[in-house]
């Protein structure tokens, strides 16, 4: 671990607080000379599939940041709150950075990668900032900005009256509950919406109001994914289905060999039934944007499958391990096993990764 010279001490806070915005740390050249680490080095641990990069390594910065600071007492400067409203930011910046991600990266993960740093910035005399100088002798210019021997200018919070610096943006006793609070209340508002969409029933296939639909989501998976549409009646499930007799046979077929499959029926394109069925899905309020802009997928489609809705668990991910992990009859896996049979029989690559370089989709069995 490096020693710390008073010299370096110094430095390495004031640079921390010259470069603190409104609470937290931006990933950029200011960043990277003040740690004296590689750019490849920082943006590796960010992975493409996260989406908003810029976010993810601005919250990658503010938890090396909060290691460093906390090595060098940024509360003489920021206040004995600086870490808390840190910590905030870094929470509400994780729950926006993840709100559309099905399987998002553990917070923990991003501080694991973050003390990895630090550690180099920390233990690594011969290349640290803190030791680094250039030809003339000085130390890096973002070390040495700002005001060495002017104090942080402080405010005071309109709502506790109390002072706090204005590197923090906001008040350090108000800001950290108003900023997590507001984080878990949308981490609860999604968890709402996807548990309304868990408590449902199936509609009967042949009685459909469908002009009465109310809500609709779509569901990646297999071929152009499938819409999940409310009802008076209950819950039911809407994909395009070109192959029309393949559709209808497949189905037959499955209920002759004992597999147990959602039950389905065909809507054609010379019936006036389909004309309800679409009708249903655009007046339907979409779960999200995105998934209302999908429904165009159906418009090619001469033929739409209208199919029961299953209510269970997905093979994939912690439910279905949990669900696996309870049941203790044989019934399942027989019903696997002939549920995979019967999908090489029919060629059906859309399910399990079986005879076909297609990697299936798991999300299409349920448990």
């Amino acid at each position: 671990m490096l020693a710390f010279t008073s010299e370096r001490f110094e430095r390495t806070r004031l640079a921390l607080v010259s470069t603190c915005e409104n609470g937290h740390w931006c990933y950029n050249d200011d960043f990277l000379e003040l740690t004296s680490l590689h750019r490849d080095k920082v943006e590796s641990n960010v992975k493409t599939w996260w989406g908003q990069r810029q976010l993810w390594l601005d919250m990658l910065a503010t938890e090396v940041a909060k290691a460093l600071g906390s090595r060098v007492g940024l509360e003489r400067d920021l206040g004995g709150n600086w870490h808390a409203v840190a910590e905030a930011w870094i929470e509400a910046a994780y729950v926006e950075a993840t709100a559309s991600l099905k399987s998002p990266p553990q917070r923990a993960l991003l501080y694991t990668k973050s003390m990895h740093l630090a550690s180099t910035i920390l233990g690594s005399a011969g290349t640290s900032c803190f030791a680094k100088r250039t030809v003339a002798g000085r130390a890096p210019r973002s070390l040495l900005c700002a005001r060495p021997s002017v104090a942080p200018q402080s405010a005071t919070c309109d709502v506790c009256t109390r002072s706090y610096s204005q590197r923090l943006g906001r008040c350090p006793s108000c800001f950290p509950a108003t900023a997590v609070t507001s984080a878990k209340e949308k981490e609860r508002e999604a968890e709402a919406r996807a548990a309304s969409w868990q408590k449902l029933s199936p509609a009967p296939l042949d009685t459909i109001s469908w002009e009465e639909a109310t809500d609709v989501k779509w569901c990646h998976g297999g071929s152009g994914g499938v819409f999940v549409l409310k009802v008076p009646e209950g819950t039911v499930c809407v994909r395009g289905a070109e192959l029309r007799a393949g559709e209808l046979f497949a189905q037959l077929l499955a209920t002759a060999l004992g597999v147990r499959t959602a039950q389905l029926r065909v809507v054609g394109p010379h019936e006036s039934e389909i004309k309800s069925v679409r009708g249903g899905l655009q007046r339907a309020t979409p779960l999200e944007e995105e998934h209302g802009l999908k429904r165009w997928k159906l418009a090619s489609c001469d033929s739409l499958a209208v199919m029961e809705y299953v209510d269970g668990v997905p093979m994939m991910g912690m439910p279905a391990h949990q669900h696996i992990g309870a049941v203790r009859e044989r019934t399942l896996w027989v019903q696997l096993g002939r549920l995979m049979a019967f999908d090489m029989l029919i060629n059906n690559f859309d399910r399990l990764p079986l005879a076909w370089s297609n990697d299936g989709n798991l999300g299409n069995v349920m448990l």
